[in-house]
């Protein structure tokens, strides 16, 4: 099984603001400072100083010097306006900076994060497929679920202009 042959997915309740160095995840509504309509245009305002940028063409790489805070955009679009589709987050190994309001983060094990959760979790195997769901925090695990794994990562799935957010998963 590779590092990354699991994932989870789910939906948690959203907070109420965001601002710079602002490392919580709202499944659905923003990660950070980063919310569905922002675009590339304005990304360089929504981090504080001594954040550095790498652009291509469809993904930004958001880092800093510490590696649990980095991040990679891909957006939906290439030019300024475009938007964020997904980010990848917390794949260094070592403490993660960014978490859910409940604590959610990667390094947690699976069985914490179910009893932070507080509802039925969906577990699929990534060779399988990823869901195509809007709205998910994807957990990446590192071995068996029945094995009680670390959490190694996280996706942020962003729902794209009138989609609406998966619920209740």
């Amino acid at each position: 099984m590779t590092r990354h042959g699991w994932l989870l997915a789910l939906v948690i309740t959203p907070a109420l603001f965001c601002q710079k160095n602002d490392w919580l995840i709202v499944p659905g509504q923003r990660l950070g400072p980063i919310l569905a309509n922002t675009i590339r245009a304005d990304l360089h305002h929504s981090f504080a100083p001594g954040a550095t940028l790498e652009e291509t063409l469809l993904t930004t790489v958001v880092s800093r010097e510490i590696p649990g805070e980095a991040i990679t955009i891909l957006w939906d679009g290439a030019g300024p306006d475009g938007h964020p589709r997904q980010i990848v987050l917390c794949q260094s190994r070592g403490p993660c900076r960014w978490h859910t309001a409940s604590g959610i983060s990667a390094g947690r094990r699976l069985t914490e994060v179910q009893k932070m959760y507080g509802k039925p979790l969906t577990v699929v195997d990534r060779k399988i497929g990823i869901p195509a769901c809007p709205g998910l925090l994807m957990l990446l695990l590192d071995g068996d679920p029945d094995s009680d794994p670390r959490v190694t990562g996280m996706e942020f799935l962003f729902p794209t202009p009138g989609e609406k957010p998966c619920a209740g998963r």
